[in-house]
C-alpha cells in the first residue's frame, strides 16, 4: 500500500472518529445541562458497562435525536450564554455525505487514483419520485484535511463552553 493510500485511509478514519466524538460531546453537554428529555441515569451507572437489553432512562445520551436535532438543541441552549460557540449545521452535511454517499475511484479500487464522492436525494421526498444529485465533490486528501480541521474547530467550541 502506498503512502498516499495510507494517508487517505487514515484521514478518512480520523474524520469519522471526530464526527462520532463531536456527537457524543454534544450529548454529554446536553445531558449535563438537563436538556429535555432528561431522566438521569441512576447514581454510579457506568456508561461503559451497559448491557444489551438493559432498560435505561431517556435523556440526551440515550434518545434517538439525529445530529441535526442535537445541534439545534445545543445551539438553542448555548445561544443564551455564548452565541459565538454555536455549532455549524454544515456538520450534518459532512456526516450525511460520509454515511450515505457513494465513493468512486477512477480505475477501480486503487486509492491512489482520483476519488469522488456523491450523495443522492431520496426519491420518496419528491412527488414524482425523481432522484437528484445532492452532493458531488472530488474527495482529495486536501478535502479530507479541510473537513477534519473544520470538525476539530467545532469540537473546540464544545470544549470551550460550560453549558
Amino acid at each position: 500500500m502506498q503512502t498516499e493510500d495510507r494517508a487517505y485511509i487514515s484521514g478518512l478514519g480520523e474524520l469519522m472518529a471526530n464526527i462520532q466524538s463531536l456527537e457524543f460531546m454534544i450529548r454529554i453537554a446536553l445531558y449535563k445541562n438537563g436538556s429535555r428529555p432528561h431522566k438521569p441515569f441512576m447514581v454510579r451507572t457506568s456508561f461503559l458497562s451497559l448491557d444489551i437489553g438493559k432498560e435505561v432512562p431517556e435523556n440526551a445520551l440515550t434518545d434517538y435525536s439525529t445530529l441535526k436535532q442535537l445541534i439545534s438543541r445545543y445551539n438553542r441552549e448555548i445561544s443564551k450564554s455564548e452565541p459565538s460557540l454555536n455549532l455549524s449545521s454544515n456538520l450534518v452535511e459532512i456526516r450525511d455525505v460520509l454515511a450515505h454517499g457513494r465513493i468512486a475511484f477512477e480505475g477501480g479500487t486503487n486509492y491512489s487514483t482520483d476519488r469522488f464522492i456523491a450523495k443522492f436525494s431520496d426519491p420518496k421526498k419528491d412527488r414524482k419520485r425523481r432522484v437528484f444529485v445532492a452532493y458531488a465533490e472530488k474527495m482529495s486528501l486536501e478535502w479530507i484535511k479541510e473537513k477534519n480541521e473544520f470538525v476539530r474547530g467545532e469540537l473546540d467550541k464544545i470544549q470551550k463552553n460550560d453549558l
